[in-house]
């Protein structure tokens, strides 16, 4: 949670799901699209020569990961919500 809050909240909003407020159209969201289809989304262009981090992974490389995927959207495919 700590490497997407440092990605700022234009990029990543980290949330809780006990001790946060939920606006509806969020939550709406959330769970129109839910988690299958944006793994769908973020990893659309994903290959198998992409390396996974694994809970072993350094910060430093999973902080290169999620920058590459969510910042850079390396991997990032839906016209639908692309802009």
């Amino acid at each position: 949670a700590g490497i997407h809050r440092a990605l700022g909240v234009h990029i990543s909003k980290v949330k809780s799901t006990t001790m946060d407020n939920w606006e509806p159209r969020l939550v709406d969201f959330i769970e129109s699209l839910g988690n299958e289809r944006a793994k769908q989304i973020y990893e659309a262009k994903w290959t198998a020569s992409v390396e996974r981090p694994n809970g072993s992974a350094s910060d430093r490389k999973l902080d290169s990961h999620i920058r590459e995927k969510y910042e850079m959207k390396r991997w990032w495919s839906d016209p639908s919500l692309d802009t």
